[in-house]
C-alpha cells in the first residue's frame, strides 16, 4: 500500500478506521513495460499512472556504488525515472511455477523482496 511517499505491506487489520474501498484504493500498482530489453519494466501506483502513457509515481530504489556487493536500499516512490533506479526486469522465479520476481535492471542479484513487518527493499 502507498503510504506517503513510501510502500508498505500491510493487511486491513494493520490499518484501522480505513473501509475497504479506502485501503485497495492505495494498493493498486500497475507495470510499464519499457522496449530496451525483454521483460524490463516500472512498477507505479496506478492512481498516479496515465492510461497508456509513462510517468506517475515509480517504485525507486537508492543503490550506490559499484554493482557487486553493494547494500540493500529502501523502495520510495518518486517521479525520478532514472534508469538506474527505477527499471526492473521480471524475472522467471526458480521457486514457484508460474511466478516472477523483480530484479534490479541495473544492479544483478538485487531483487524487490519483502522484509517483515512491512517493508520492501531490493
Amino acid at each position: 500500500r502507498v503510504v506517503g511517499m513510501g510502500v508498505r505491506v500491510q493487511c486491513r487489520d494493520d490499518v484501522r478506521g480505513v473501509n475497504f474501498k479506502e485501503f485497495f484504493e492505495k494498493a493498486k500498482f500497475t507495470l510499464w513495460w519499457l522496449p530496451e530489453v525483454n521483460n524490463m519494466c516500472r512498477l507505479r501506483v496506478q492512481e498516479s499512472a496515465g492510461v497508456g502513457v509513462d510517468g506517475g509515481l515509480n517504485f525507486n530504489f537508492m543503490l550506490e556504488g559499484k554493482q557487486v556487493g553493494c547494500p540493500e536500499a529502501d523502495i520510495a516512490l518518486s517521479l525520478n525515472q532514472d534508469p538506474r533506479y527505477a527499471n526492473l526486469v521480471a524475472v522467471a522465479s526458480p521457486f514457484s511455477e508460474g511466478a516472477f520476481r523483480f530484479e534490479g535492471a541495473f544492479w544483478p542479484a538485487h531483487y524487490l523482496s519483502f522484509r517483515a513487518p512491512a517493508t520492501l527493499r531490493m
